[in-house]
């Protein structure tokens, strides 16, 4: 496995939806693997109600007060897991 790292943000209401839970699954079970899933969550801006199933080794919640579009790549440079 390289050292792959996905990074990808998302509202309250889509975090907690059906919808989410199948991408959050297609993206596990794809054939290529990847260390890490940061999932950038602005809480400047949202209040977050975490699914269970995100609390596991593969995902790392990244608590960042960037907001926008650009939390998906700034969130996760500007985080202590890509220092």
């Amino acid at each position: 496995m390289d050292d792959i790292y996905l990074s990808l943000t998302t509202r309250p209401e889509r975090l907690s939806s059906e919808h989410f839970k199948k991408v959050y699954t297609s993206l596990i079970n794809q054939t290529v693997s990847f260390k890490k899933m940061i999932i950038n969550l602005s809480v400047k801006e949202f209040t977050y109600d975490i699914p269970s199933y995100l609390y596991n080794e593969k995902v790392i919640l990244n608590n960042t007060d960037i907001c926008g579009s650009c939390t998906k790549i700034i969130g996760s440079i500007d985080s202590e897991y890509c220092h």
